[in-house]
């Protein structure tokens, strides 16, 4: 009685308020202490029994007898130690909820989902070794590393995908999809961003980067938790069916804006202008190469615009053959 009593008095021991909560099990008389007392044995006979005991069920301090003056506050001091963090209110509303969201979408087979609501534990620690022996926090950093050893696979995937152009933009969309999902997750991510890097150094393979992109953050405006943000996202989609017309991206631009804002006006567009297409133009010698898209053929003269958006004007003769056919036949 004396130590809880000081338990509850001792303004000293306020220093520890909120990392421990204090149970008093009654002995006598009592089912339960019998099954208490064979799970956490201790040497000695007598009361009381002192016992620290983590969020995990694993004991971390006992023995009979109470602990008189500095002694408690250096036992507390030094149980604290390995008995992993703790987290406030708020902390422990988000954990609840990114861990319920995160196994629902685990149960779906939705990884990327199961990653982005993970991801979200970064504000408080390290997404997969959170420190804490909680339930919470052992349930998100368990899924969390099931989501790292599928990782391998998901990138392998993708890399394979942007190798054929049937599949390249499903391999875009999972890498740029990867990129936002992944956020918390440091290695995973950084491998990520590094095949991105290396989709986007081929000329043949970037425009399905780029439209991927596009897409993804309209979709990352649509999840946002900002009310801003969100009201953002037809304008997002919007842009990916004008940038990207008759494209797989532009496909499924439609069907997400149609979700969000069905009474949008380009849904009703039949026909919207084409982009020019890019080329890869070779003079007639094959040594000179310059991709870009057509402008202009005046005075026996081809205007053509770089993908920098510069310029160039060099006359059709020395242009390949194959160049010269395509551009007469524009022209008719």
């Amino acid at each position: 009685m004396a130590l809880l009593k000081r338990l509850e008095t001792d303004r000293s021991l306020a220093v520890f308020a909120g990392q421990f909560v204090p149970l008093k099990l009654v002995t006598d008389g009592n089912p339960e202490w019998s099954k208490w007392a064979r799970q956490y044995p201790v040497e000695g006979n007598g009361i009381p029994r002192l016992y620290v005991i983590r969020a995990d069920g694993e004991r971390i301090y006992s023995r009979v007898g109470s602990l008189g003056g500095d002694a408690l506050h250096l036992m507390l001091r030094t149980t604290l130690q390995s008995s992993g963090r703790s987290f406030n209110a708020a902390e422990t509303a988000l954990l609840m909820t990114s861990v319920e969201a995160a196994e629902k979408a685990m149960a779906a087979g939705n990884s990327g989902e199961a990653a982005a609501e993970l991801s979200k534990l970064a504000k408080v620690g390290t997404v997969g070794d959170l420190k804490s022996y909680s339930a919470l926090a052992l349930k998100a950093d368990e899924i969390a590393r099931k989501l790292v050893e599928a990782s391998d696979s998901m990138m392998n995937d993708a890399v394979a995908d942007l190798e054929n152009v049937q599949t390249a933009f499903k391999g875009a969309l999972a890498l740029a999809e990867a990129e936002r999902q992944y956020v918390g997750f440091g290695k995973i991510r950084t491998n990520v961003l590094t095949s991105i890097k290396a989709a986007k150094r081929n000329k043949e393979i970037k425009p399905y980067m780029v439209q991927a992109e596009a897409l993804t953050r309209a979709r990352g405006l649509v999840k946002s938790e900002k009310a801003t943000d969100r009201n953002k996202a037809p304008r997002a989609y919007e842009n990916v069916i004008r940038g990207y017309p008759g494209t797989e991206a532009d496909k499924l631009a439609r069907q997400e804006l149609t979700s969000i804002s069905p009474d949008a006006k380009i849904l009703h567009v039949t026909e919207l202008p084409t982009k020019p297409k890019l080329r890869t133009w070779t003079d007639i010698s094959g040594k000179f190469k310059v991709r870009g898209t057509f402008v202009k053929l005046e005075s026996g003269n081809v205007t053509l615009k770089k993908e920098s958006g510069d310029e160039v004007t060099l006359p059709l003769a020395k242009l390949s053959i194959s160049d010269q056919s395509f551009l007469r036949r524009q022209e008719k």
